[in-house]
């Protein structure tokens, strides 16, 4: 075994030098290319061979260096620095989220000012970060938090921006782009994770973590990496250094009350478990701990007679299980869809584990907070935020959980080598779907979500939250009934009859009496004989519009018998309207594309803009010699315009009226 361990070892290690290499020349050179015979090589993106060296490298750590003395931690730690380093080089800066809020904070602190604002400071501050690239216009406003000195606080706190604060100064002073500051110390946090982690868990499990769906937010001016990363520096330390992890959580928990949900059952936890002097040192940490988490309620009391504006996010009702659950196991969001690799280092790490009595407290601790922490997500009345290439925030949050569970083998039998290939796939897996570069993504559904709602829909019922925004793209009220892209799965709501009109183009059913009721909520769950009605998990804070729009609801297929053309309606299923298989290319003047598609037929429903912004235009392509492209007035019912469509051209909407176009596709369609 370990003869096949150092031979791994080694043919990764050349494979990783010869990436970097490789993307050395290419940079230098501006790419290269050349063959030999059936073997054609081609190397334009350095920055993609430099991640890929890297990974190789990392890879060839976790065979090589598994149990690491501090001379191959070193190693292992730059490594990881240089991966992080050219993932940022393959991404663009950009802001997200509630950055707005973190950078305006660093950077009154970085000019040792404080970290509210005046109205004359809050108008430079939005004129300066509207001027960098990739952030632009930005609202600062936020009249509720303005104290009676007439300056404004903002809604998060500002422990991480006064941990950026010193490294944006210099940045400034010299030029740079501010979000530069916010890479830097995201970075340096994930860094001196990686150092603490790798006595304690190993190059593979370190590499898990290390190498998780966190990377998306290393240049980011968001606080997934702060809050990641020193919640596993807190858990990594626990037993080597028990008082410095104890700060590490006070200091956490400044910056997100929040965490003192994890804080006060490890603290105590702590306690229960040691004895004598160091109990009483032990306790000082943990009043030293709780004095700096004090710092936020005592801040906010003292401007806002409040604890913290966070409060005003939460809905005060018990949550269902659904909600408590949904940060881990949605389709959309959970974490063991993004995140795979954890789940399954959990299961190998608890085959047959026998741990010492305070391991087992730790672990009851970190549990019992890591279940207190999803049911205050739970309550939270934005579950399917932004800021996101798609995965819970949340749950990233609580994913360094996982350490008190993992454990050093001592052997290098198969349980070892399993966890290396568990940690290097999900590497490669998660450098494919949460890249720094990936966009930010929360209101499209995931592949899995599309499989599960169209193939599986009674398997799940997600929070009617999640399903209606990644199904209509809509942030906020949305207008029901929403469907899936096959109508596998509809969530309607309740209008006192048994006869609604449902989404186009899923076929209506007669709804029970269990869903008729005002501000019901079920699923239509597609079955062998049709639907069957589930009511949707209970989320009381989830607004919505109980009316959908009128265009894209119907009775059924008769309600569009008018038609000059037939269509396969129960063929059709939603479709991204400017897709690779869309005929639309581009358009202007236009709000909104609704798009259905079959083999045959293309039918958008077009949303336009007000008519003196300009003439409203689609681009269009065929899809074969003979499509035939029709615009429909869905006021007077009748056909607006009609041609043949043999080439890519743009063409006008030819009335306020036609918003609905069919295109009848050609030969290459059959």
């Amino acid at each position: 075994m370990r003869t096949a361990r150092e031979l791994a070892g080694r043919v990764l290690a050349a494979c990783g030098t010869l990436l970097i290499a490789a993307g050395v020349v290419a940079w230098t050179t501006g790419g290269f290319a050349f063959s030999l015979g059936p073997l054609h090589v081609s190397a334009t993106d350095p920055a993609r061979l430099f991640m890929e060296g890297c990974l190789a490298l990392l890879a060839w750590a976790a065979v090589a260096l598994e149990r690491p003395d501090k001379r191959a931690a070193l190693i292992v730690t730059c490594l990881v620095l240089a991966y992080y380093v050219v993932l940022v080089a393959e991404s663009s800066t950009r802001r997200v989220g509630d950055g707005h809020e973190y950078i305006a904070m660093a950077r009154q602190l970085s000019a040792l000012r404080r970290p509210s604002v005046s109205q004359r400071e809050l108008d430079a501050v939005a004129g300066e970060m509207a001027a960098l690239p990739g952030y632009g216009p930005t609202d600062l406003r936020e009249p509720t938090l303005v104290a009676a000195d007439g300056r404004q606080d903002f809604r998060h706190f500002w422990v991480y921006p006064m941990v950026v604060a010193p490294v944006l100064a210099v940045v400034r002073a010299i030029g740079l782009h501010w979000n530069h500051a916010f890479t830097m110390v995201n970075i340096a946090l994930l860094a001196v994770f990686t150092w603490c982690a790798l006595p304690r868990l190993g190059t593979s499990a370190t590499i898990l973590l290390t190498s998780s769906p966190i990377i998306w937010w290393i240049d980011k001016a968001h606080i997934e990496v702060f809050n990641f990363a020193l919640l596993g520096m807190a858990l990594v330390l626990c037993r080597k250094a028990p008082r410095t992890a104890l700060l590490l959580l006070g200091v956490l928990t400044a910056q997100n009350p929040g965490f003192a949900l994890i804080l006060v059952p490890v603290a105590a936890g702590m306690l229960w478990t040691t004895r004598g002097t160091e109990r009483r040192s032990l306790a000082a940490a943990v009043a030293g701990a709780g004095l700096i988490a004090a710092v936020h309620p005592a801040y906010y009391f003292w401007r806002f007679a409040g604890p913290t504006p966070l409060s005003t996010a939460i809905n005060y009702s018990w949550p269902g299980l659904t909600a408590i659950v949904t940060p881990i196991v949605d389709p959309d969001l959970g974490l063991c869809w993004w995140f795979p690799g954890l789940l399954a280092t959990l299961g190998m790490s608890a085959l047959g584990r026998k741990e010492p009595s305070r391991e087992r407290v730790l672990l009851a601790a970190v549990s019992i907070g890591s279940l207190l922490m999803l049911l205050l997500v739970a309550a939270s009345g934005n579950v399917n935020h932004g800021a996101t290439p798609g995965v819970s925030r949340y749950a990233i949050w609580l994913a360094p959980c996982a350490i008190v569970a993992f454990r050093m083998d001592g052997s290098d039998g198969p349980r070892r080598w399993l966890l290396t290939v568990v940690a290097l796939a999900s590497a490669g897996q998660i450098a494919w779907t949460s890249h720094p570069k990936m966009s930010e993504n929360s209101l499209a559904p995931t592949s899995a979500s599309i499989w599960v709602s169209d193939h599986l829909p009674r398997l799940y019922d997600p929070l009617p939250e999640v399903f209606s925004e990644r199904y209509t793209g809509v942030d906020g009220a949305v207008r029901l009934p929403v469907a899936s892209h096959e109508c596998g799965k509809v969530l309607l709501s309740g209008l006192r009859r048994t006869s609604v009109r449902w989404p186009i183009p899923c076929m209506p059913a007669p709804i029970p009496e269990a869903c008729q009721m005002p501000g019901v909520l079920c699923y239509a769950n597609r079955a062998d004989s049709g639907y069957v009605f589930d009511i949707a998990p209970r989320q009381p804070g989830f607004g919505f519009v109980a009316e959908g729009e009128p265009d894209l609801l119907w009775t059924g297929p008769r309600d569009f018998d008018w038609l000059p053309v037939r269509i396969a309606w129960s063929r059709m299923s939603s479709v991204l309207p400017l897709g690779s298989t869309s005929p639309i290319r581009e358009s202007t003047y236009v709000n909104r594309i609704v798009a259905f598609q079959n083999q045959r037929d293309f039918v958008a429903f077009i949303t336009t803009s007000q008519p003196w912004l300009g003439q409203p235009r689609l681009r269009l392509a065929p899809s074969g010699s003979s499509d035939e492209l029709w615009w429909l007035d869905l006021d007077r019912k009748v056909t607006a315009a009609q041609q043949p469509l043999h080439a890519v051209s743009w063409v006008d909407v030819p009335s306020p009226g036609a918003r609905l176009l069919v295109i009848h596709r050609g030969d290459a369609a059959r």
